[in-house]
C-alpha cells in the first residue's frame, strides 16, 4: 500500500515509471512527474495544465494528478490501484 502524501511529495520532486490499474482494468505505465522544471523542459510552463487537474484530484478522492512526460499532458491515477512506483530521481535534462 502506498501513502498518498509520500507519493505526492516525491513526484513534486522526483520523476517516476508508475504503473497502476486503469478503471477498466487494464494496466497502464506512465513517466511522470509534477516537478514543473523538470516539465518545464520539453513543454515550457505547464502549471496551469497541471492545476486544472489538481481541482478534481486530491487526498479525499485519491486521484493524484501528474503530467505525462511521453504523451506531454496532465494525467491522473488514483493511489488505492498504484501496482508499482519506481523513482528515478530530480531530473535535470529530459530527452524523449
Amino acid at each position: 500500500m502506498y501513502s498518498y502524501p509520500e507519493v505526492f511529495s516525491k513526484l513534486t520532486y522526483e520523476t517516476a515509471l508508475v504503473t497502476f490499474l486503469k478503471k477498466d482494468g487494464t494496466i497502464r505505465v506512465m513517466l511522470c512527474t509534477r516537478n514543473l522544471d523538470t516539465i518545464s523542459i520539453k513543454y515550457g510552463f505547464q502549471g496551469a495544465a497541471l492545476g486544472g487537474h489538481d481541482n478534481r484530484c486530491n487526498i479525499n478522492n485519491g486521484n493524484l494528478a501528474v503530467y505525462d512526460l511521453i504523451l506531454g499532458d496532465a494525467r491522473s491515477f488514483n493511489i488505492d490501484r498504484l501496482v508499482d512506483i519506481q523513482y528515478g530521481g530530480i531530473s535535470t535534462i529530459l530527452v524523449l
